[in-house]
């Protein structure tokens, strides 16, 4: 007889604000993100594409968090993720394991 595995589901709520010619922010949990929706911002806060590559960063350094736990391994890792239209490469800097 087969056995049904049920899976984990996770559930997420976010909420974001934008007002004309200010800046917008996220609210997730107890974080307010705050990023650029306009021109004059665009050097102080991030934009919504900068803000997509962190949420890349943070997946992956989650997956090595989480297989850290099971392999049984420390770690130490440096993120850089850089992409430009002339190349569309991402760069994974730097991952030292410690066994």
């Amino acid at each position: 007889m087969t056995k049904l595995i049920t899976p984990f589901i996770m559930n997420y709520h976010i909420s974001a604000t934008s007002y004309s010619n200010q800046a917008a922010s996220l609210h997730i949990n107890e974080s307010n993100i705050k990023f650029g929706t306009t021109s004059n911002k665009s050097e102080t806060l991030p934009n919504p594409a900068e803000l997509f590559l962190g949420s890349f960063a943070a997946c992956i350094l989650k997956n090595v968090e989480r297989f850290s736990i099971l392999m049984n391994f420390e770690y130490v890792l440096d993120s850089y993720y850089k992409y430009s239209p002339d190349n569309h490469k991402f760069f994974l800097n730097h991952i030292q394991i410690y066994e």
